[in-house]
């Protein structure tokens, strides 16, 4: 049978007809029922009567081209409504038999369970299970020699085994996100404790922000059953993120989810509403389409040009002759109407809280505030001006509740104008082996002052 007799044939217009106006419907119905499928009151604003008239157009092209096969087109469009919208659910309940290539592209829901749901009897090994901190395999742990300085620790966090527990006193407690954490290579904690030849412990865990802050400090606390208060604790800011990171936490929590320190993968187009919904209405086909092929093709059209470097910018070639591409995500540009974003207070509130609680034990808190690489290498007047109003309205802030603050920005910037400080490969904007050390540098002044005393 040739190609044509078999597009011609009754089952194959059916399927197609069938295909057609099952697209029509979907359309129509998501339109319709767009509000309640997010967990938001019936309503309709402009983009879902678009979503209706398009869907109904194609239902009623459908109808009237496949006429006579009406039943049959109907029949199938109906049958693929169903299984598609029951495929949804599944996505949504149980995700974790899809795995994590496929996972990435679902909804903030989906995500959240198949966190939860993952491995849950697992506690041994690289799994670690606690509200506030849920490690997995992909964790990067030094098995050749798990003692050493860039291992995980038996209570998740990025410290030599056992090192705590053999702490008679601590001198420095670092807090923060996965520029604290560091990685198999680097760490801030490993190079503070060479520099200050001081015992300094780290809790800080990727993905989080300024809200994990003062539930790290008083998980650690809890660990350390011994009393072992920190003489100083450093609050890492990062600027790239940890304002987003913090209002995404508050997202998960208000939803009933504890665990929020799951890291979405694409945090700025996820719907938040509707994360602890129990039934999806082809919400998860949503985030599908958007994240493959609506919100890239939407960034690429709108996306501005790529910041101009300076001069002395080390993403052109480093001391040794190679390309150097230094990774600038638009996602974590610092910009000065942050500071005056409604929900300010609420990311200020929850500074305010970890620093409570953290004085209330009687330790030092130093708040560090570390730039992202558009600060460090981007256009001087505009990244620089940006970063200098966002330090001066924190440091104003923290100054009335007894804390330390540090930028170390300038010297950062300094240095990087001869030797980058952050990966030369473009994909990463954490930094390299030297970035982690000059910072640790520039920490290790500060903190050495108020040791001494």
């Amino acid at each position: 049978m040739s190609i044509l007799k078999l597009l011609k044939s009754e089952t194959s217009l059916s399927i197609f007809g069938g295909g057609a106006l099952f697209v029509g419907i979907l359309l129509t119905f998501y339109g319709l029922f767009y509000n309640i499928a997010w967990g938001k009151p019936f309503g309709i604003n402009q983009a879902q009567i678009v979503l209706i008239l398009t869907g109904g157009i194609i239902v009623l092209l459908s109808a009237l081209i496949f006429r006579n096969y009406l039943f049959l087109i109907s029949a199938n469009a109906l049958t693929g409504f169903f299984i598609v919208l029951a495929l949804d659910n599944a996505l949504l309940h149980f995700p974790q038999f899809f795995g994590e290539n496929t996972v990435r592209f679902l909804s903030p829901a989906s995500q959240a369970n198949y966190r939860l749901n993952a491995n849950k009897n697992e506690t041994s090994g690289s799994y670690f299970y606690d509200e506030y901190i849920y490690y997995y395999k992909y964790r990067s742990i030094d098995d050749k020699n798990p003692d050493s300085d860039y291992g995980i620790d038996e209570f998740g966090y990025r410290n030599p085994i056992g090192y705590l527990q053999n702490l008679q006193s601590l001198d420095v407690l670092l807090v923060g996100d996965s520029f604290t954490e560091g990685t198999n290579k680097a760490n801030i904690a490993s190079n503070l404790r060479k520099i200050l030849k001081k015992n300094v412990y780290s809790v800080g865990i990727g993905g989080q922000g300024i809200f994990h802050w003062r539930y790290q400090f008083e998980r650690f606390m809890k660990l350390s059953d011994r009393g072992l208060s920190p003489q100083i604790v450093v609050l890492n800011y990062y600027e790239g993120n940890d304002f987003e990171d913090t209002l995404r936490a508050l997202k998960y929590i208000e939803a009933g989810l504890t665990n929020s320190a799951y890291y979405p993968s694409n945090p700025v187009n996820d719907h938040f509403v509707g994360i602890d919904r129990k039934l999806s209405l082809f919400n998860e086909i949503h985030s599908i389409v958007g994240k493959t092929i609506w919100y890239p093709l939407r960034e690429y059209i709108t996306a501005p040009p790529e910041p101009e470097q300076s001069s002395k910018n080390p993403s052109t070639t480093t001391s040794n002759g190679r390309d150097c591409n230094i990774l600038f995500n638009a996602n974590e540009g610092i910009d000065s109407r942050k500071i005056s974003h409604p929900q300010i207070n609420t990311i200020l509130d929850h500074i305010k809280q970890a620093v409570r609680s953290i004085q209330k034990e009687g330790a030092i808190v130093i708040f560090s505030y570390i730039p992202n690489t558009q600060t460090v290498y981007g256009q001087p007047k505009i990244s620089r001006r940006n970063q200098m109003h966002a330090s001066g309205f924190l440091r104003t802030f923290l100054s009335k509740h007894g804390v330390v603050f540090v930028d170390p920005t300038p010297k950062l910037i300094e240095v990087a104008a001869d030797t980058p400080l952050h990966p030369c490969s473009g994909d990463d904007n954490h930094f390299n082996e030297l970035g982690y050390y000059k910072y640790s540098e520039i920490l290790a002044d500060l903190i050495g002052v108020y040791l001494d005393n």
